[in-house]
């Protein structure tokens, strides 16, 4: 099959409190760690002014998929 599964599946309490408490979705953007981990990019589905976007470096071109 495709895909990666979750070393670690819990979210970094790093990241925005909106996407703590929503938690991982097929739609983040998240580059794989050496450890396993993941860490969150930004979220193919929001808005670049959605709080689980909030601190996130967006590119310039970003269209949202919905």
């Amino acid at each position: 099959g495709y895909g990666y599964p979750l070393g670690i599946p819990e979210p970094d309490c790093s990241l925005p409190s909106a996407y703590v408490e929503r938690g991982i979705c097929v739609s983040d953007f998240r580059i794989i760690r050496n450890d396993g981990g993941f860490n969150f990019i930004f979220n193919t589905f929001l808005e670049a002014d959605n709080p689980v976007n909030a601190g996130t470096v967006l590119p310039n071109s970003m269209n949202t998929y919905i």
